[in-house]
């Protein structure tokens, strides 16, 4: 486990590195002085990426996809190692991983970032932006703020219904709402914590409501 951490937090200190050089190169970025410095191109940040990363692959201590994206274009996207090692399947660029509870930070971010636009505020509650939410005492008290900081008291959806239905039904955010929109709260929102995987359900439907965009 320590391993696989520390190679997961070595490939996202290596990504932030490899924008930052990439950032480093446009104009605005570079100081007055440093004009006449010569910058890193495209092709040199994605050899010295390639070859950092070939030797992670080779030492057994990376898999996965990278993707480097400048102004919205991607200029390197590549697939390493195995996606099965059992089976001996190789990682291509569309491969589906299961990122777990990871996905937490990408809902975090959409959020803020519609926040930062203005189209939501941290305070409102669920009833705003999702005015049909079939348990009224629950969207009608629970504040975006408390869902992204587990303090909301809507706990979790991994129950009896979640082990005992077919996965294939789960294919909308929508869909894993049966699993626990009647439940009551657990605790009045903003006095304790308690993680909670139903919250981000929640955070996604607000994010496709806000945004008109599929989640």
């Amino acid at each position: 486990m320590k391993n696989i951490m520390r190679n997961m937090l070595a490939a996202i200190v290596l990504g932030l590195l490899t924008f930052v050089s990439i950032a480093a190169q446009t104009d605005h970025a570079r100081p007055a002085s440093a004009s006449t410095t010569r910058s890193v191109t495209d092709v040199e940040v994605i050899s010295q990426l390639e070859a950092y990363v070939d030797k992670l692959v080779a030492e057994d201590k990376f898999s996965g996809t990278i993707l480097i994206a400048k102004n919205g274009t991607p200029i390197f996207k590549k697939a390493y190692g195995l996606a099965s090692k059992g089976y001996n399947v190789p990682n291509r660029t569309d491969t589906k991983f299961n990122l777990g509870s990871m996905n937490k930070m990408f809902t975090s971010v959409a959020i803020a970032q519609l926040a930062e636009a203005g189209k939501l505020s941290y305070n409102d509650t669920i009833s705003k932006y999702l005015p049909d939410y079939p348990n009224k005492a629950v969207s009608e008290k629970v504040t975006i703020h408390q869902l992204l900081t587990h303090t909301s008291g809507v706990g979790d959806y991994f129950n009896d219904k979640f082990m005992e239905a077919s996965k294939t039904r789960f294919v909308e955010i929508k869909d894993y709402f049966p699993l626990f929109v009647d439940n009551p709260l657990l605790f009045e929102p903003g006095t304790k914590w308690r993680y909670s995987n139903a919250g981000f359900i929640i955070l996604g439907a607000i994010v496709e409501k806000v945004s008109g965009q599929n989640y």
